[in-house]
């Protein structure tokens, strides 16, 4: 299982995992490498990733680093998980 600061895929290819702490860590992961634009589209918020210091804190830090960043959250069903 990959370490949070490692690379564990290459963006430009499919990427798979195989439990619930694998997600997490390759989400964040790639969100301590975004920059600029970030886009989340999901049937829900997944709490185990979403509601998590890690993950707030990095998209905290795009969002007040960088005037211009984009976040933008598509969720499709809006029922509590």
């Amino acid at each position: 299982m990959p370490e949070a600061n490692e690379d564990p895929v290459d963006l430009e290819s499919t990427i798979t995992f195989d439990s619930r702490q694998d997600l997490f860590l390759i989400t964040t992961n790639i969100l301590a490498r975004t920059a600029r634009s970030l886009d989340i589209v999901s049937r829900h918020l997944d709490p185990f990733i979403y509601d998590q210091t890690e993950t707030v804190d990095a998209i905290k830090a795009m969002a007040l680093a960088n005037r211009q960043a984009q976040i933008r959250l598509v969720v499709t069903d809006l029922r509590p998980v």
